[in-house]
């Protein structure tokens, strides 16, 4: 896709009428949050774009009109509709040797100098002071500080674009050794059936390929293996399959719902199991005193650990990764048990509605829809907003809090548009507005 016109750039992709209404809207340094994300110890700054500001707006529009419209090479797995961490891994099943490189600094390497020279080609206009002007304003649009800020619309397909060249390169010179490349962000895998990929000049040769793009390999994540490797909980091997770590932390919200003290045990309740699971090291959260907070924790990690295990299950991936079928029944039956006994709440407290959906596997049954009035009065005034990614695919609808009383309309255009032409979720419209009356009723 090509820029062929100021016009085309500010009104056909922008939505503006003119340039100058388009830089009035651009307000870059309010239009960010500033926070700090722990990642494995290590504090790591994340400029995130307010999602109602204006530069939101514009980011959206050119990404969807322009940027994801710029083909990408086979290798690339990160960012791409379509395709998810698997699709990252499964070239490299059956291979001997493996190597994984890690980009330093990703985001921040990539400067607004750099944005100018890869979206150059793109701007077809023989007015050298315009398309000029339509680089600096793109540049404006999708920078912060004179580099790609990680929590902007448009920097994961923008880092794709810049990183296409680099890619192609890489996989050339791998392909002279039959080494398989794929990259998902700033993860860079390799594999092969022949030791020359763990020689030094290998290395080195990729190296000087990123230093080319003044890009620098972090030393310190640089790993090598042989029959196998893990990364980021998975293992890849004749298959891929989950690290031990991954699956202990699944196994202590099973076992602990399942047993006590090693004996078989009944479930018989929330208090009970969240007591169970308090004297475990391997949760990936805190628990609270608030026991309906515990419960909707649990029911969130539940819910997403399902939806994660179901992708190893997905047609294409039957052939390359380990299945979970065992798991994922477990999990549905805790998930089923655990949405049938309800919420504790409190009606003499400030309260807020929930929904909480629950679906079984395979065929779809319907949602079992519950509205509880429940109490936060833990948190103040602060009103709660908690969401987990809507996956259709995956027969997961969302879990989230709500302002009481909830309006019908409100859930309705809070569901994404996608969901809204699912006919199964039309079909149960009617139960939801059945339950939110009989919840402001009563």
């Amino acid at each position: 896709m090509k820029i062929y016109s100021e016009d085309f750039f500010y009104k056909g992709l922008l939505g503006f009428d003119s340039r100058t209404v388009m830089k009035n809207s651009l307000i870059a340094t309010n239009s960010y949050q500033s926070f700090e994300l722990e990642v494995n110890g290590k504090k790591r700054k994340i400029d995130a774009i307010k999602p109602n500001t204006k530069l939101y707006y514009i980011q959206k529009r050119l990404l969807k009109n322009f940027l994801v419209n710029i083909p990408l090479p086979n290798c690339v797995c990160g960012f791409v509709e379509g395709k998810n961490y698997l699709d990252f891994l499964k070239p490299h099943c059956n291979k001997k040797y493996y190597t994984r490189l890690d980009i330093k600094s990703f985001f921040n390497s990539i400067k607004s100098e750099n944005i100018n020279g890869i979206l150059e080609e793109y701007i077809q206009i023989n007015d050298e002071e315009k398309k000029q002007q339509i680089l600096n304003d793109f540049c404006e649009i999708v920078t912060l500080n004179g580099s790609l800020p990680q929590g902007a619309v448009t920097s994961p397909q923008l880092s794709n674009i810049f990183f296409r060249r680099i890619d192609i390169r890489i996989r050339n010179y791998c392909r002279k050794f039959n080494v398989e490349y794929t990259r998902y962000a700033d993860d860079m895998l390799f594999s092969s059936n022949e030791e020359t990929m763990h020689k030094d000049f290998f290395i080195k040769r990729i190296s000087k390929i990123l230093k080319d793009y003044k890009l620098k390999l972090n030393n310190k994540k640089i790993i090598q293996s042989e029959n196998s490797i893990v990364l980021n909980g998975y293992v890849v091997s004749n298959k891929i399959s989950l690290s031990r770590k991954k699956l202990k932390k699944i196994n202590t919200f099973i076992n602990a719902f399942n047993n006590s003290d090693g004996k078989k045990k009944k479930f018989i309740g929330t208090e009970d199991y969240t007591y169970r699971l308090t004297k475990s090291k391997n949760l990936s959260f805190t628990m609270t005193d608030d026991l309906y907070i515990n419960k909707l924790k649990i029911i969130n990690y539940l819910a997403g650990f399902r939806s994660y295990l179901m992708t190893f299950s997905k047609p294409n991936n039957e052939d390359y990764c380990e299945d979970y079928f065992d798991k994922i029944n477990n999990i549905e039956k805790m998930l089923e048990k655990l949405t049938k006994e309800g919420l504790p709440y409190n009606d003499k407290k400030s309260n807020i509605a929930i929904i909480i959906d629950h679906v079984k596997f395979g065929r779809v049954n319907g949602f079992n829809i519950e509205v509880r009035k429940i109490n936060k009065s833990s948190h103040s005034n602060r009103m709660l907003y908690k969401h987990l990614k809507m996956n259709l695919n995956d027969r997961t609808l969302f879990v989230k809090f709500y302002p009481f009383p909830l309006k019908l309309d409100e859930l309705i255009n809070d569901i994404d548009k996608k969901a809204l032409k699912n006919r199964i979720l039309q079909n149960n419209i009617n139960e939801i507005r059945y339950a939110l009356k009989i919840n402001e009723k009563g």
